[in-house]
């Protein structure tokens, strides 16, 4: 599937998002791309997102801190 912009592309993430809910308790947006969608999936989900650039850094940041002692 082609999408004419961005938000498209981040609108079609949180309405899969939304109908495969279930029971979840967590999402976890493993794609850097899909990233932009995570503040949307969050309102319209009710449930936290996490995504891998936010993670990633986030690691990069405590090893550097260990590193530093």
């Amino acid at each position: 599937v082609l999408f004419r912009s961005v938000n498209a592309y981040e609108a079609m993430i949180v309405e899969r998002l939304a109908g495969e809910k279930g029971d979840a308790e967590v999402v976890v947006l493993a794609q850097a791309s899909m990233a932009g969608a995570a503040a949307e999936a969050e309102r319209r989900l009710g449930l936290p997102v996490l995504t891998s650039p936010r993670l990633g850094v986030g690691a990069a940041i405590a090893a550097w801190r260990k590193a530093r002692g």
